[in-house]
């Protein structure tokens, strides 16, 4: 709703001149999956020298995804910086039938933003889904963390 109350683009603040995108694509499949995950919990438990260590841990079902990456065919003018936003939004709702524009952009997600220099002329950009400003890496566990520390 928010949004909605925001005065839309203009042409000056959406454009960028001299710069053209040719193509997109991507290279491997975009497809997520639940997998078990194990945290290690182990510093989440009160410990005392008179009771000895016990490793706590937990299984938890989380959302993963295959690796891939978004390629880009883009012509520029001259140099610039550009920052490149890739989002995913669905033609059809559940039904089959075809979204408007307007319905259309309450379902898409951001996919990845990213800063990226373009030289004058053709510029072939790859962006892996593991370099993403959307995804993040695992976290090391604290036994990990600390067995590095010492």
């Amino acid at each position: 709703e928010h949004k909605d109350s925001l005065p839309p683009y203009t042409a000056e603040e959406i454009g960028f001149p001299g710069v053209h995108l040719k193509s997109i694509g991507v290279d491997g499949k975009l497809e997520t999956f639940f997998e078990d995950f194990e945290f290690d919990l182990k510093f989440a438990v009160d410990s005392s020298e008179s009771v000895p260590e016990v490793d706590v841990k937990a299984d938890v079902s989380r959302l993963n995804h295959n690796d891939f990456s978004f390629t880009f065919d883009i012509n520029s003018e001259g140099e610039h910086h550009a920052v490149v936003r890739v989002f995913l939004c669905p033609r059809r709702d559940s039904n089959g039938v075809v979204f408007t524009f307007e319905e259309g952009r309450w379902n898409c997600i951001e996919m990845d933003k990213f800063w990226t220099k373009l030289a004058a002329g053709d510029n072939h950009v790859v962006h892996k889904s593991s370099d993403s400003s959307v995804t993040v890496p695992d976290v090391p566990s604290f036994r990990t963390l600390i067995e590095e520390a010492d």
